[in-house]
């Protein structure tokens, strides 16, 4: 008897650990699903961070405060006032351009 209650408590344990993976991924899922459907570009005027945030930057484009996803934190580091970044509506990321001594802005990250 006592070997078919273990049994029953692993299978039970089992299901809910699979539903919450399951509940996580799909947030995920979801949440980059959400963030593929946006799009903004503009030059940076001002960088901020919030503890609400976390650690990921708000930036001031052309007046509008946009928040730098996760999905972009490879960006984080290289921010600066007066670069431009780029998301298009689809992509899974922003690209990152800098003004350079050319006169030209050129891509710094992308990917």
């Amino acid at each position: 008897m006592e070997r078919k209650k273990v049994i029953v408590l692993f299978s039970f344990v089992g299901v809910i650990s699979i539903a919450i993976v399951y509940f996580l991924e799909t947030i995920e899922s979801r949440a980059f699903s959400e963030y593929k459907e946006t799009s903004y570009s503009g030059v940076i005027r001002e960088i901020r961070y919030t503890y609400m945030h976390k650690g990921s930057p708000d930036v001031n484009l052309n007046g509008e405060w946009i928040i730098v996803d996760l999905n972009d934190s490879r960006l984080f580091k290289s921010l600066s006032v007066g670069d431009s970044i780029v998301k298009l509506k689809g992509d899974g990321f922003a690209s990152l351009y800098r003004f350079g001594s050319t006169g030209r802005y050129n891509l710094l990250i992308v990917k």
